[in-house]
């Protein structure tokens, strides 16, 4: 009776605070960064070009006290634009909140399937996940977190054998692409023959669709990826953010990542690892690589805590909640947001060292 009144009253609190930052983002929806998706949908839906920096500017108020946090232009690729095109049929407001509510289903299915693939108890699970940094980054932010940990979790899953929901879950990892980029290496090892062209299939359709849009699109996000030097940012949880913040040169980052890579490599079982494990380590692997994150991609981390809660919750409250809050209170003292990098890599060696030998 006791445990099931502290659950109940732990969800409570988690969902209360959770829902009144939701608010709060809703008050500011105009410079949110959902705003960034929303105008860069609404300029495709309208046959504009969110590459263009004089279009993109006057859709986001770029560079005005009121401006949403973009980039001086869409930085994602053209088709992550086109997925959201059914929002702008709301107004800006109505499609930020249908996309919180969305964000916070997407994390309580993605905490269910997690919690079955691994047989770990979901009561645990779903707390973790309700007091995370990174959940409360990505309700802060109205970011892209949500799709992607739910997406991660149904690949994991070998209970998810269906054919259109396994395309449907790698289709939505492309929506960022770039945080998840081992994962989906994995995927070709985990699914079969037949999924994997049914996959390659649907990406060929929806780059067609794209092209027959704007053919020049990947060139012109080529060219701005290289002319905003994005990875240049003190506010990155990589090691890219890290070598900035210190002032060495971005080489160290690249070899931080690799030597990271080696180890949880090292690391994992010398055996051949099932879906389940691969995708375990291959999603903190991604986010130890990439060049490119912020907290609000580590949602994805809880489809590795199914792994560790087989061990130990204590392990898992340790580096699922506990870390990554400590990490970000000392930001207050002086902390570089680089270190946040140790949460996923931390993350990836606890899994691989839990994993059966």
């Amino acid at each position: 009776m006791i445990a099931r009144a502290t659950f109940a009253i732990l969800v409570a609190t988690a969902v209360i605070v959770l829902a009144a930052r939701a608010a709060a983002t809703l008050a500011n929806a105009d410079i949110s960064d959902f705003r960034c998706f929303y105008e860069a949908s609404r300029l495709v839906a309208a046959g504009g070009d969110p590459y263009d920096r004089a279009t993109w500017e006057a859709a986001t108020a770029f560079g005005t006290l009121r401006a949403a946090p973009c980039d001086p232009t869409f930085i994602y690729p053209l088709w992550t634009a086109l997925a959201l095109v059914p929002l702008t049929a709301l107004p800006e407001p109505a499609a930020l909140g249908s996309w919180e509510a969305l964000t916070f289903a997407c994390i309580a299915g993605g905490t269910l399937i997690v919690a079955r693939t691994w047989h770990a108890s979901p009561r645990t699970l779903l707390l973790v996940a309700l007091w995370s940094e990174p959940t409360y980054s990505v309700i802060a932010n109205a970011q892209l977190g949500g799709v992607t940990f739910i997406a991660a979790a149904a690949l994991q899953s070998a209970r998810v054998r269906s054919g259109p929901a396994v395309v449907a879950a790698s289709v939505a990892l492309f929506l960022k692409p770039h945080v998840v980029a081992l994962t989906l290496a994995a995927a070709i090892v985990v699914l079969s023959r037949r999924t994997i062209v049914l996959v390659a299939s649907v990406l060929f359709a929806l780059v067609a669709a794209t092209l027959a849009l704007r053919p020049t699109w990947p060139l012109e996000l080529a060219r701005e990826v290289a002319a905003q030097r994005r990875v240049a940012d003190v506010g990155l949880e990589t090691f890219w953010g890290l070598a900035t913040a210190v002032g060495v040169d971005p080489a160290w980052a690249a070899l931080a990542a690799v030597a990271s890579a080696a180890a949880i490599v090292v690391a994992a079982p010398r055996r051949r690892l099932n879906r389940e494990e691969l995708i375990a380590l291959a999603i903190p692997a991604s986010l130890v690589v990439t060049p490119y994150a912020r907290p609000h991609d580590f949602v994805a981390l809880l489809c590795c805590y199914g792994a560790l809660l087989t061990r130990s919750a204590k392990i898992v409250v340790g580096v699922g909640v506990v870390f990554p809050w400590l990490l970000y209170a000392f930001t207050f003292s002086g902390l570089t947001a680089g270190f946040g990098v140790l949460v996923p890599l931390a993350t990836a060696v606890l899994v691989a060292r839990s994993l059966p030998r």
